[in-house]
């Protein structure tokens, strides 16, 4: 919460870029190249989905890296310079820090009449409680609705979750044991409007723990309608045999609820994918679906 330290560790990334640069320079043995690269690259970093990782390419650390690039031959730091810089970071790192520790004291003064708590007072353990004995307690339980990615791809199956509840009974967490990615989310929503009769011990409402599952199978017919397609290689979208425009596209996914499944090729490079859904979407169409895992973008 210092801003030194967002300061520092703004410094150790640029630096970090400055040292990479003067090595690429070093192996090339010329830094026009490699500046011209660096210029192109900052030009698209605004279509950030289509790199393969996250670049430090703000224009305060750009400016400061092609600084450094035009002075490379010129720019030599000493051996002494070097360990003064160092010495003058840590020194004010051990400043910060205790800065830090006398503003923001870890431990709480002693309050008048405060006491410690009794072993009844403390925090209790969640009690583990078997499913079939937490559903004779349950008093309100909504069914989740089955998601519609989930349909389209013809998802089926039991989703099981560990769900933590409070001493009022509600649910206060939930991990998830098994289940599908597509129906998980489905099951997690359904549990935050559950009610369960308080667990008492000893005449005393406690926090139990138990597992619940739900079984999504799908009712005959009950699969979406859907408009789908494949892509190639090359980003061109076929529906069976010919080849659709998005403007085509675009009609006839309005006959399918504006939504529309793509089946990609085992060749077909994740940014392409990624590029061509964003267009589609960009275009109109609500939900674009990729059924390989039951993924919705």
């Amino acid at each position: 919460f210092h801003p030194a330290f967002h300061w520092l560790i703004r410094r150790i990334q640029l630096t970090r870029e400055q040292v990479v640069d003067e090595r690429v320079v070093q192996i090339l043995g010329s830094r026009k190249t490699y500046l011209q690269s660096l210029v192109e690259i900052a030009k698209r970093a605004t279509h950030a989905f289509s790199l393969p990782a996250p670049l430090f390419l703000e224009e305060f650390q750009l400016r400061n890296r092609v600084r450094l690039l035009l002075q490379l031959p010129e720019r030599r730091r000493s051996k002494k310079l070097t360990a003064l810089s160092l010495a003058g970071c840590f020194g004010l790192l051990a400043m910060a820090g205790w800065w830090s520790l006398s503003a923001f004291p870890l431990s709480r003064p002693p309050v008048a009449g405060l006491q410690k708590m009794g072993p009844a007072e403390e925090e209790r353990t969640p009690v583990s409680v078997e499913g079939h004995v937490m559903a004779r307690k349950l008093l309100h339980r909504d069914d989740p609705e089955y998601p519609p990615v989930a349909k389209v791809a013809g998802v089926e199956g039991v989703v099981v979750l560990r769900v933590l509840i409070d001493r009022g009974g509600a649910m206060q967490e939930a991990e998830l044991v098994q289940g599908h990615p597509a129906l998980r989310n489905a099951a997690l929503e359904a549990l935050k409007s559950w009610r369960w009769e308080p667990i008492r011990v000893d005449g005393e409402a406690v926090p139990a723990s138990t597992i619940v599952a739900f079984n999504f199978v799908l009712k005959p017919g009950a699969r979406e309608p859907w408009f789908g397609l494949w892509i190639d290689a090359s980003g061109n979208l076929w529906d069976g045999e010919r080849e659709l425009d998005v403007e085509l596209i675009v009609q006839r996914a309005r006959d399918f609820g504006n939504e529309v499944v793509i089946r990609p090729g085992p060749d077909v490079p994740r940014t392409l994918l990624m590029d061509t859904v964003e267009s589609l979407k960009q275009s109109g169409i609500e939900h674009v679906y990729v059924p390989s895992g039951a993924m919705e973008f």
